[in-house]
């Protein structure tokens, strides 16, 4: 789902993997993790992305209405311009 959303984004790439990525991640990237442990895969990104989001936890509620929620906050993130380092 959020795959779908995302190519309403302007990425230059989207992918998904059971693993963090392995080269350090910078103020351009974005990284969202949804899996039982994400906590401990969040530890694992190596670098600092500019948004970095766990898919949330809302009781009751389908896959696709916690995807629209975490994309609302990736929309914006995607709004907000990432300040020079």
């Amino acid at each position: 789902m959020l795959a779908d959303l995302s190519r309403h984004l302007d990425y230059f790439e989207v992918s998904r993997s059971d693993e963090a990525p392995t080269r350090p991640l910078g103020p351009s990237d974005h990284i969202i993790i949804g899996c039982r442990d994400a906590d401990a895969r969040l530890k694992e990104v190596k670098g600092q992305p500019g948004f970095s989001a766990l898919v949330p936890e809302l009781a009751g509620q389908s896959a696709g209405a916690r995807a629209i929620v975490l994309g609302a906050a990736l929309v914006q993130a995607c709004l907000t311009p990432t300040k020079a380092q």
